[in-house]
């Protein structure tokens, strides 16, 4: 559902942008200038909160399933999910935030000093908002579960990555690994055997041109296949984040000699 609202939105997006580009009512370049700079940001905005709400859903779906809930309708976690709005749109303004600075530091050009300050505050910016991303990733996962507010969420989160830091840098090398092997796999299979069936339909004698048609094929199945591929691997890799992330709490509960664990309401 957030995938189809994303996607519907950025249509939205670049439609209504070219419309107010195209259309010349304003004037001046410098405010036509400073109005893509907001659209841009409200771009990268709804897209981060879209994405934070499908991890939500996802991480209410695992929850239900890890813990044996007697409720596990995906709807419970549709329902769930308003009362923690405010925390996902809080997160998503702060990386928002630090992916435009980054943006604005890469895009700023001169010499000498000052463009090594930029590249500097650009290096910086960018390993600051990797870090966020991952915090903000897990920090929904634990809100999902526990029912805390965004700060208390990556308290526990950072708590729990220090906790399990060996395991959680293991899980992500082979997460990142397995979604790139499986995404291209999954892409070249089906673009080589389309490709192969247009060759094979047609005659290559009454139609010259026919290696370029199955060229051409092959690469529109190859991006349809990564595209869908992307999005069902990248929720199986969210899901298994959060059945890891579960496990840790579990850990973590029975050193406190907490043998039973109940989803929050």
């Amino acid at each position: 559902m957030c995938l189809v609202l994303n996607s519907a939105f950025v249509t939205f997006w670049i439609f209504s942008w070219l419309g107010v580009y195209s259309s010349g009512i304003i004037g001046s370049s410098q405010t036509m200038q400073i109005l893509t700079y907001v659209w841009y940001a409200d771009l990268i905005f709804w897209g981060f909160f879209l994405y934070y709400c499908m991890t939500f859903l996802i991480a209410s779906a695992c929850a239900y399933w890890y813990y044996q809930s007697q409720n596990n309708s995906v709807l419970r976690g549709i329902n769930n999910i308003k009362y923690h709005l405010g925390s996902i749109c809080f997160g998503a303004i702060v990386i928002t935030i630090i992916t435009i600075l980054r943006i604005l530091a890469q895009s700023k050009k001169g010499s000498g000093p000052a463009r090594i300050v930029a590249a500097l505050a650009a290096c910086i910016l960018s390993c600051i908002e990797d870090l966020i991303k991952v915090l903000n990733n897990y920090s929904i996962i634990v809100m999902a579960v526990t029912g805390e507010n965004y700060v208390d969420s990556a308290k526990s989160t950072i708590s729990l990555i220090f906790d399990n830091l060996s395991l959680f840098i293991i899980l992500d090398y082979f997460s990142n690994f397995y979604n790139l092997f499986t995404t291209f796999f999954v892409g070249l299979v089906p673009a080589f055997i389309g490709a192969g069936i247009i060759y094979k339909t047609y005659d290559p004698q009454t139609d010259p041109q026919l290696l370029t048609y199955a060229i051409w094929g092959g690469i529109i199945i190859f991006l349809l296949s990564i595209v869908i591929s992307s999005i069902v691997i990248g929720m199986m890799i969210q899901a298994l984040s959060c059945i890891y992330v579960f496990y840790c709490f579990d850990q973590k509960f029975r050193g406190m000699g907490i043998q039973v664990n109940n989803v929050p309401k």
